[in-house]
């Protein structure tokens, strides 16, 4: 009972106490379990018997139907066994060829700003990742950087509010209800947009693979994904296709812009780190090579930074799952129909965890200290059988964008971080826009 942009703090209020127990408690006429202890947390996301999606995110499949993490069941099962090894280290490197590409763009959009004060990085990076998870996902060149954002792009903004304004406000989970408010016409327009260009999508990609087959003497540049997954999932009717490939967008381009977007925040607030990072960055890569996917591994300090962004800012602040049947948890029955919470974002800042919780500290991250911190104490791409399969890509491209993006600027941030204040829809968000300053990056 609160502003929605308050939701999330008030979440972390109520979890709190609670850190290293269970807790329950009622959402209408849900009862919901949360689970707070590494140990616990460990059992329900690596138990099989527990990899059902709560109802809860039955709002998301207007959108994104049937995709990788709305559904449950043997066909998501099926499906998830053959899509996750597209993710080879083929598509990758051929995909990070791609962004090298996109972040050149950015930066020359980047040098405008700087020694011109203070600016709102956000949309310039949501720009530049677009354009490369469109390219490589959908198979689409959109050229935001160049020409905009479009009705789709927009769309994916503003889906987020209304896919949590359902998740959080009782009256609109039922349908009727819903359907009397102001949100049913929003909810149609969007579904119209979003659906129409992954049936876009679609078409783009027969017309390539139908040529392809026609005259096996044309070269293919790149696969994107769309084009891959058709190829082993076989005939399955369009609309499980689209559910894939939105999916898979909607999970990578909107994350993967906000942690890229904190990274620099982080660096700027903390310049004792971004010098580190900065050293790392002269003594493995030099000053102005272009990083490859082989240089990803010497960047062991920005390694600890983006762990230590994805900490502080996961990518979902809770896990829910549905309990299927009555699940024993040491002196505990978790009852049968039950949702099961696990609240990524106090896990991430207890202090029985982490030395600074609540600082940007990229040592909570060396061996010595990740050797004697539970595993599931940190979990960015939650864990167990419905762990992200992006994860490596993901990693690998922000790692590589913050490399570009230090090698030409130094970044300034007034304020501290406890300044940042935060709100929460599907991912972690700052409540307002977050100014930085840009200089160029003068090596000695």
């Amino acid at each position: 009972m609160c502003k929605k942009d308050d939701i999330l703090m008030r979440i972390f209020q109520i979890f709190k106490p609670y850190n290293g127990r269970l807790m329950r408690f009622w959402f209408g006429g849900s009862l919901l379990i949360g689970l707070c202890d590494p140990d616990h947390v460990q059992k329900i996301l690596s138990s099989p018997k527990l990899v059902i999606k709560h109802e809860i995110y039955d709002f998301m499949k207007v959108f994104l139907g049937q995709g990788l993490i709305t559904g449950s069941g043997p066909l998501h099962k099926q499906h998830r066994r053959l899509i996750q090894p597209l993710f080879d280290i083929k598509f990758i490197q051929d995909s990070e060829k791609l962004f090298r590409k996109h972040v050149t763009v950015c930066i020359g959009k980047l040098e405008k700003f700087m020694d011109k004060g203070k600016f709102d990085i956000t949309p310039l990076i949501h720009e530049c990742i677009i354009d490369y998870f469109s390219e490589i996902i959908l198979g689409l060149p959109f050229r935001c950087q160049l020409k905009g954002m479009s009705d789709f792009d927009q769309a994916m903004i503003e889906v987020f509010d209304l896919i949590f304004a359902r998740m959080t406000q009782l009256h609109l989970q039922f349908g009727i209800l819903f359907n009397l408010s102001s949100y049913k016409s929003v909810q149609d327009r969007l579904k119209r947009i979003i659906r129409g260009q992954g049936q876009k999508a679609l078409e783009e990609s027969r017309k390539r693979r139908s040529q392809l087959t026609k005259d096996p003497t044309i070269e293919e540049k790149f696969s994107p994904l769309i084009d891959r997954i058709t190829n082993v999932l076989g005939e399955i009717n369009d609309e499980q296709i689209i559910d894939h490939i939105l999916t898979l967008y909607a999970a990578a381009e909107d994350t993967i812009s906000n942690i890229a977007v904190f990274f620099v925040v982080c660096l700027g607030i903390y310049p004792e780190y971004q010098d580190k990072a900065v050293k790392e960055i002269e003594e493995t890569i030099g000053k102005s090579k272009i990083p490859t996917l082989e240089d990803v591994p010497k960047l062991k300090y920005i390694d600890s930074c983006l762990k230590e962004v994805l900490r502080l800012f996961p990518i979902a602040p809770l896990i829910i799952r549905k309990c299927s049947e009555d699940y024993k948890l040491e002196n505990y029955v978790i009852p049968e129909g039950a949702a099961i919470v696990v609240p990524v974002f106090n896990i991430h800042r207890d202090p029985a965890h982490w030395e600074r919780p609540h600082d940007f500290y990229p040592d909570h991250f060396i061996p010595e200290k990740v050797v004697k911190r539970h595993i599931y104490s940190y979990l960015p791409f939650s864990a167990g059988p419905r762990g992200c399969i992006g994860k490596l890509i993901s990693h690998n491209a922000l790692k590589i964008f913050i490399c570009i993006f230090l090698q030409h600027f130094k970044v300034e941030v007034d304020g501290k971080l406890s300044d940042l204040d935060l709100k929460m829809d599907i991912s972690v968000r700052p409540k307002n826009s977050y100014n930085i300053m840009l200089k160029r990056r003068n090596w000695h």
